[in-house]
């Protein structure tokens, strides 16, 4: 459901945020 483009749940609108790289590895 999350876009990596899109604002994740921090709120910083970033191709792929360190939140992100946290949950999934660098994709």
């Amino acid at each position: 459901k999350k876009n990596r483009a899109n604002k994740d749940d921090t709120g910083s609108l970033s191709p792929v945020s360190p939140t992100e790289i946290s949950k999934v590895p660098n994709q």
